[in-house]
């Protein structure tokens, strides 16, 4: 028989327990929490906070992937819920998520507390019990961080909801930002060149000049990040000219749609890099400094030059 440990961990918030609420219930909490160390990945929707919602994620197991299917069984809005594992790598797993208002009055303290088994009982325990608490302290150590990170990033920006069209939202910045942005309340449309899924999709193809106009409509802001992985592949001449000319085709297009809209978004940011400084050695430099010379220093000043061209929108 498997015994049941139980670990727990609070944080204190200057956000009060309805936001702490609102944050873990938005799309894009599962992917602020997962640690950047671990290989979980959503094998479809993530759950709502709703009592029923179930979600399953996948994770390394040898050369395969294992499973683990959960469900959140209570939900009390505003202070708390419980997900429960269904099948996965633990006999027991249930994680409650508590927001309670802090004693002081002010601010909230956020409490997980996890009630686990391991597989083989004692024997479980013997083997992996250190290794398992000690990948739970780092876990939850994150999750805190990030959680209160976030929510005193929203505090401080305290804008009002927003529509932000992302591209290049599958990229490694991209997962991040859009996962920050819908945590905060606010919506995040994303170009896609695949057959769009769900309304926040739409398509693009920057080597035919194709955008679907109704990406634009209502947007507040857009933030271009789309770009040939420059790390990908050797950098034969096909690869750096794939390199630079999905920097220019995707800015030139998404600025020529800006300019081509009734009520154009006030803000578009277009990601640019550190290589257009080149190779300076130990030098200290600054957003000031002027370009360098090399490869990434021409693709990166000529993909700002077409990002300049926004500002005349």
């Amino acid at each position: 028989m498997s015994s049941t440990e139980h670990f727990h961990r609070s944080l204190e918030l200057e956000a009060d327990a309805d936001a702490v609420f609102r944050w873990h219930s938005r799309g894009g909490a599962f992917e602020r929490l997962v640690p950047p160390w671990e290989s979980v990945r959503l094998a479809g929707p993530a759950a709502r906070v709703e009592k029923g919602e179930r979600q399953t994620v996948t994770f390394p197991l040898g050369p395969l992937r294992g499973s683990w299917d959960s469900e959140i069984t209570s939900v009390t809005p505003g202070s708390e819920f419980q997900d429960v594992q269904l099948a996965g790598p633990f006999a027991k797993w249930e994680h409650t998520h508590s927001m309670r208002a802090a004693p002081a009055g002010r601010g909230s303290v956020l409490e997980d507390s996890v009630r686990y088994a391991l597989p083989l009982g004692p024997v479980g325990n013997l083997v992996a019990g250190r290794f398992v608490r000690r990948k739970l302290e780092r876990m939850f150590a994150y999750r805190h961080r990030v959680t209160a990170r976030d929510l005193a990033r929203h505090a401080a920006v305290a804008v009002a909801p927003a529509d932000v069209l992302v591209t290049g939202a599958s990229g490694m910045v991209g997962k991040s930002l859009a996962a920050f942005l819908t945590t905060g309340g606010h919506r995040v449309r994303r170009l896609v060149r695949h057959a769009p899924r769900n309304g926040d999709e739409f398509r693009w193809d920057p080597e035919r000049g194709e955008l679907d106009p109704a990406a634009l409509d209502g947007v507040h802001a857009v933030v271009h990040l789309a770009g040939e992985n420059i790390a990908g592949r050797r950098w034969s001449d096909e690869q750096k000219a794939r390199i630079l000319g999905s920097r220019i085709a995707g800015t030139r297009l998404l600025v020529d749609a800006l300019r081509a809209a009734k009520r154009a978004p006030r803000t578009f940011v277009c990601a640019s890099a550190v290589g257009i400084y080149g190779d300076r050695g130990d030098e200290l430099l600054t957003e000031q400094s002027a370009p360098g010379t090399g490869f990434l220093a021409e693709v990166c000043a000529q993909w700002e030059g077409e990002a300049r061209r926004a500002e005349r929108v």
